[in-house]
């Protein structure tokens, strides 16, 4: 579904169309940033190569939502380890094979803030790929995305999930949660079982 499919859904949903203006501006927007931090199918998981140049720093793309596994140069050797801050203080800056990371929000508060990735030790030059789950996004013009192509009832329930809080009526946002979560959990739980993250189901 287009966005505008998306938006008309939600419209006729909700059965709230003195609130078109607030579902495209607020809701549906709100919706995507769930699904993003919520969701981690197929559909979703994208990869970036990270270029380390002079720092151990770097910024992670606007469109992260949630990390799945970060790699050595060109994929050599098991996946980064993800630590906290306090630990990672603890192993040294300079170049090594990198082995441990810890991702944080950068500070400041404007949208385009984002997040960041530290990894230790590492090489300057260093190309790290980077396997993220990413809040999906519509064309420019609105087109669909793999997303609300296949799953276009994640964003329904995830604005009127939003739009329910914002209403403060309890009762349906109850009912659409109840929806939102199971539909998540098992499309999160089918892809990880085709990754192969998850002993498949023995059939008797």
């Amino acid at each position: 579904m287009t966005r505008d499919e998306i938006i008309q859904l939600i419209v006729s949903y909700s059965k709230r169309p003195d609130l078109e203006t607030e579902i495209e501006t607020y809701f549906l927007p709100l919706s995507e940033s769930r699904i993003g931090r919520d969701l981690r199918a197929f559909e979703n998981e994208t990869k970036t190569d990270l270029v380390f140049t002079g720092s151990n720093v770097q910024d992670l793309p606007l469109d992260y939502g949630s990390i799945r596994a970060v790699y050595p140069p060109d994929g050599r050797g098991p996946a980064l380890k993800a630590i906290d801050i306090i630990t990672l203080a603890q192993y040294r800056v300079g170049f090594g094979q990198p082995g441990v990371y810890n991702i944080r929000g950068k500070s400041g508060f404007a949208p385009e803030a984002g997040s960041e990735i530290e990894v230790r030790p590492y090489g300057d030059g260093d190309t790290l790929p980077l396997y993220y789950f990413a809040r999906p996004q519509f064309g420019i013009n609105g087109e669909a995305n793999a997303v609300s192509a296949r799953w276009p009832q994640l964003y329904l329930y995830a604005a009127l999930i939003e739009l329910h809080i914002w209403e403060k009526n309890q009762e349906a946002l109850g009912f659409v949660s109840g929806l939102y979560g199971p539909e998540i959990k098992t499309i999160n739980r089918d892809a990880d079982r085709a990754r192969g993250s998850k002993p498949a189901m023995r059939i008797s």
